[in-house]
């Protein structure tokens, strides 16, 4: 009777074994697969630094045309204000000064208009770059994103454990009640033989 005792236990310790077995060799491909999402995390941040690198160079550029720009406009205006001084040293008298600078509002309203307008082209030039980038690589991320998984690796372990858990209770249960059986002399069957 103790040797059945004995081989029952075994195999419920054994098949606790299995579980157990399978319950790491769950969780080992679940933390694997983990790992994998991981390491495919560097193509967003890789993705995220060739968009800073684009802004960064419309940026400059934007910048570098700003500059060229208000140099032309600060020239302009050097150019203006001494063709006004000396429209006003030329002017034979008041009346002739008054008439002289009157005609050269047009000329100062049209280069402050062309001024304007250049600076507003540079800046709707710059924001018409910034969008594509960033829609270039809106695009780029819905088309390629990582997807999670639907249930994650530690979700599936524990799902796993609980599994084994359960299945190796009931063994438990079973093996315990063949044990108490085994103990009380067997069977109903058995008894009456």
């Amino acid at each position: 009777m103790n040797i059945s005792v004995e081989n029952i236990f075994n195999r419920a310790a054994e098949d606790a074994r299995g579980r157990a077995e399978s319950v790491i060799s769950a969780a080992q491909d679940g933390v694997e697969r983990a790992g994998d999402w991981v390491t495919k995390g560097k193509t967003p941040v890789r993705r995220i630094s060739d968009m800073t690198l684009r802004l960064a160079n419309i940026s400059h550029k934007t910048t570098e045309k700003l500059v060229k720009h208000q140099t032309k406009t600060v020239e302009s205006t050097l150019d203006a204000a001494g063709a006004r001084l000396k429209a006003a040293a030329r002017a034979e008298s008041l009346g002739a000064l008054v008439k002289t600078q009157a005609n050269l509002i047009p000329a100062t309203t049209s280069r402050v208009v062309d001024n304007v307008r250049g600076t507003v082209t540079i800046f709707g030039d710059a924001a018409e770059d910034v969008g594509e980038v960033v829609k270039t690589t809106v695009t780029d991320f819905r088309q390629k994103a990582v997807k999670p998984a639907k249930k994650t690796a530690k979700k599936k372990a524990a799902k796993t454990k609980k599994k084994a858990a359960k299945k190796t209770r009931r063994t438990a249960t079973k093996v315990a009640k063949k044990a108490r059986k085994v103990e009380t002399g067997g069977t109903s069957s058995a008894a009456a033989a």
